[in-house]
C-alpha cells in the first residue's frame, strides 16, 4: 500500500471507512446477524450528535471516511410490506 501511495508501482486506492453507521434500532434484517460490533463500536448511533462523535473518532483514528446507512423512509417500509 505504502509502494502505491508512493506512485513507485501500480495499484489500487483502497479507502477504509471502518463499521457503518445505521439510526438507532436502524440495523437493517440482512445485517443483524453480522459482527458489526466486532471493533467494540456499536452501529447504532442515538441521534446527529452520536453520529459526529462516532464520525470524528473514527477519522482520527485514520480511518479515510465514513458510511452511512439510513433507514428508508416510512412510505419505503410500506411499499416493502
Amino acid at each position: 500500500m505504502r509502494r502505491i501511495g508512493a506512485g513507485e508501482v501500480r495499484g489500487p486506492r483502497v479507502l477504509s471507512t471502518g463499521s457503518p453507521f445505521f439510526p438507532q434500532g436502524g440495523t437493517p434484517v440482512y445485517a443483524r446477524d453480522l459482527d458489526l460490533a466486532a471493533d467494540g463500536v456499536d452501529p447504532e448511533v442515538a441521534d446527529a450528535d452520536a453520529g459526529r462523535n462516532r464520525a470524528r473518532t473514527q477519522l482520527d483514528q485514520g480511518l479515510h471516511g465514513v458510511k452511512l446507512l439510513p433507514a428508508p423512509s416510512s412510505a419505503a417500509r410500506r411499499a416493502c410490506a
